[in-house]
């Protein structure tokens, strides 16, 4: 499968799964499961000046729970091939290849990956993709606050969200400025639930593929399960009312909290700051109690609901389209 790559990144729950569950919708397109593995790989040594070790790479696949949603069969070697040194990008369009024959799209033309951390590493993606392209998702921080806080992962409280989301996006921008418009393009979580044709229509003819209609009304991504309760709408067409869901979520004090900690990076993206440079930060006693309920649900709570969502059979969740799961892999 001679394809190219098409990495979506971004803040978590801003929309990278949602935007590339539409784009793999296509005929032509293939969805990948999220690839952390692929920065664990490099940090670890597998990679070397783009190239891995084989049967080192292929260890580490083997160890790690999560490559269990590729479906796909890892080969086995023979001693002498264990030492062989091939370009890590074969290897990713290889495993992209398989997913897709697993998938039933052995004819398509283009794989997506929605790791959110993609944005971290453009640059080395880039290097070992010269074709590949990339998409940065953004939206409202106040919206990312609301959806990440009641996780059993990332930030407990709205003063570290605000400081997640600012770190993130400000790398997202960097990293699509860092690669050019030509490589690079930038969609709105808002636009996206908003004018999903529109903005489908125009970030496809960025990317050289045909936009399809199925990407406004079929799912065939499955969400992986231990993922599913916080990727259920995914499933849905895209709802509107989503970009505004914060204002309810949050209270009004949680809002200025956010704003006084993220300055006017909300307005640089084209949001409207309600307190703008009038916004109060925590005091002294907010602080204590904000830092003291964080490290309660960390320690604790978190910890638990990390535990019990991990032990999740390892198979995808149905899809909108067929309402089918996957075979079990573990």
């Amino acid at each position: 499968m001679n394809v190219r790559p098409v990495f979506i990144g971004g803040c978590s729950r801003s929309g990278t799964t949602l935007l590339a569950a539409m784009l793999g919708s296509s005929p032509d397109i293939v969805t990948v499961p999220e690839a952390e593995f692929k920065w664990d790989a490099l940090k670890d040594g597998s990679v070397f000046d783009g190239q891995v070790r084989l049967g080192r790479l292929l260890d580490f696949l083997a160890a790690d729970p999560k490559f269990a949603y590729w479906d796909v069969a890892l080969p086995r070697l023979v001693s002498g091939e264990r030492d062989e040194q091939v370009p890590f990008a074969a290897v990713l369009s290889h495993l992209a290849a398989s997913h897709a024959h697993a998938a039933g799209k052995p004819e398509a033309t283009m794989w997506v990956d929605h790791t959110p951390g993609n944005i971290r590493y453009v640059s080395t993606l880039a290097e070992m993709f010269p074709a590949g392209r990339f998409v940065h998702i953004v939206r409202d921080g106040r919206g990312v606050a609301s959806s990440v806080i009641p996780l059993d992962f990332g930030p407990n409280t709205v003063a570290e969200a605000a400081d997640y989301w600012s770190s993130q996006v400000s790398m997202g921008l960097a990293a699509t400025a860092h690669v050019g418009d030509e490589r690079a393009a930038t969609v709105r979580f808002e636009d996206l639930v908003q004018r999903p044709r529109a903005i489908l229509t125009a970030l496809c003819d960025h990317l050289g593929v045909a936009f399809d209609d199925g990407m406004l009304h079929r799912r065939d991504y499955r969400v992986q399960s231990y993922t599913a309760d916080q990727h259920e709408l995914v499933a849905r067409p895209p709802d509107p009312l989503r970009s505004t869901a914060w204002r309810t979520a949050l209270t009004p004090r949680d809002v200025e909290i956010f704003e006084a900690r993220t300055g006017e990076l909300l307005r640089y993206l084209g949001y409207v700051n309600d307190y703008g440079i009038t916004a109060r930060d925590l005091d002294k006693r907010e602080h204590l109690t904000s830092a003291s309920r964080s490290l309660a649900r960390r320690l604790v709570t978190d910890r638990v609901r990390r535990y019990l969502r991990r032990r999740r059979p390892i198979r995808s969740a149905p899809s909108a389209a067929t309402g089918v799961k996957s075979r079990a892999t573990t």
